[in-house]
């Protein structure tokens, strides 16, 4: 099990964002169902993570530059923990305007690099949450195991990342920020535009522990596999939306 998490966790330069979507549902589930993390004699489930990936083609921009194989552990920039995809990004020495070398990653059509945030942790017991970015990293400072667990069957769902964006931030500003840790990049005002795209999307899996009834909920999700070429069937994907937009409904997957 160990051996197929680390092959999704492989992601490359190349791939497109509805390749890369489609392995962010296959980890979570499989995060979610089969793995937990063990810390002395308590073993923690995975409760909400949020995704990030960066290459040419999936322009995350939010996402931490990192080098790192798959399936290590990433102290991100503000203090939390990620578990990181294969990441690979040039990282070079050069002069600044005063003489002074200083180090900057490349941001170049080679680059890929990201990592699952992990924001909420559960005790197998149900007992203990740990709840945000830090208090999860706290389980990491001595000793950590991630390990197969099977957790039975799993509910989730899926919501927009969060606290991409402060109050008073605008997306250029924040892009600016971001873009510091890079040598001068030209496509500045396309990376605003991208940041934007991918602002919104539900990149973040949070576990359910109980299933939610029907009457507390007006939305139904669609797998994203049931419209895939391959593994799904798109045909009826497409008489089911059409019947859903005729009653005035949209799918959400």
């Amino acid at each position: 099990m160990i051996e197929r998490l680390q092959q999704l966790m492989t992601l490359d330069a190349n791939m497109n964002t509805i390749d890369v979507e489609s392995r962010f549902e296959q980890i979570a589930k499989m995060l979610f169902s089969c793995f937990a993390i063990q810390k002395g004699n308590i073993i923690y489930l995975f409760k909400e993570i949020e995704f990030y990936f960066y290459n040419k083609n999936n322009r995350d921009i939010i996402t931490h530059p990192r080098e790192s194989k798959p399936l290590c552990w990433y102290v991100n920039d503000f203090g939390g923990i990620d578990l990181n995809f294969a990441s690979n990004i040039k990282r070079e020495s050069r002069a600044n305007s005063k003489g002074k070398n200083v180090e900057k990653y490349v941001l170049d059509d080679s680059a890929y690099f990201g990592g699952i945030l992990i924001r909420q942790l559960i005790s197998e017991d149900g007992s203990a949450i740990l709840s945000g970015p830090i208090a999860c990293a706290e389980l990491f400072r001595c000793h950590d195991v991630l390990l197969e667990h099977d957790n039975g069957m799993v509910g989730y769902i899926r919501e927009p990342r969060i606290n991409l964006l402060t109050s008073k931030q605008t997306v250029e500003g924040k892009v600016d920020y971001i873009l510091e840790e890079y040598y001068e990049v030209s496509e500045r005002k396309c990376l605003y535009s991208d940041f934007s795209r991918f602002v919104d999307r539900r990149y973040r899996y949070v576990r359910c522990d109980t299933l939610m009834h029907d009457k507390d909920t007006n939305l139904v999700y669609f797998s994203p596999w049931l419209k895939d070429n391959k593994e799904g069937h798109p045909e009826f994907y497409k008489r089911l939306k059409v019947c859903l937009m005729k009653w005035k409904l949209s799918p959400k997957n």
